[in-house]
């Protein structure tokens, strides 16, 4: 529940840092029914497979989203600012594509979150790194895109003092 929610703070984050009206229906909606299907798979018939699968799926979905939003939605020049954002973003992506084909392929026999089979441990052992990469960099994204508004500012500042007619 709080990856999901943690989601959703990264999707309107995206939407505001950037300036891209976003309906936040359907992430809502996303959210609400992998609740759903995680508290049936978790009390009315346990499924830790099942659990695992649609959380996947769910981040799949949701930063497939942030992804689509990131290539199509933002101006070509924070597009540009933004690569290597987007580069995390779809490894993230692919990593749960991974856990998704790994799951339909060899079902595991697990009995609980800590008797992890070897591709769920390959599978946390890249997403730790991937998570901090894509927190690095939004720091560096904002930090840049601060820097570009001190450049501006200055450039105009600089354009004003030169054009005055007295010093």
């Amino acid at each position: 529940f709080l990856l999901v929610m943690a989601f959703v703070l990264f999707d309107r984050g995206i939407s505001l840092f950037y300036g891209v009206k976003n309906n936040v229906v359907p992430s809502v909606a996303t959210i609400l029914f992998v609740i759903v299907l995680q508290t049936f798979y978790t009390y009315v018939h346990p499924d830790l497979h099942a659990r695992i699968l649609v959380i996947s799926v769910a981040f799949l979905v949701l930063y497939g989203h942030g992804l689509w939003m990131l290539l199509f939605r933002i101006s070509p020049k924070q597009r540009s600012v933004s690569k290597s954002f987007i580069f995390c973003t779809t490894l993230i992506i692919l990593l749960n594509l991974y856990r998704i084909l790994v799951h339909f392929l060899f079902h595991t026999n697990q009995t609980g979150l800590m008797e992890q089979s070897l591709p769920d441990n390959l599978y946390i052992i890249l997403q730790v790194p991937i998570f901090l990469l894509l927190v690095f960099n939004m720091v560096g994204i904002v930090s840049n895109f601060l820097m570009i508004d001190v450049k501006t500012e200055e450039e105009r500042f600089n354009s004003i003092f030169h054009m005055a007619p007295y010093a």
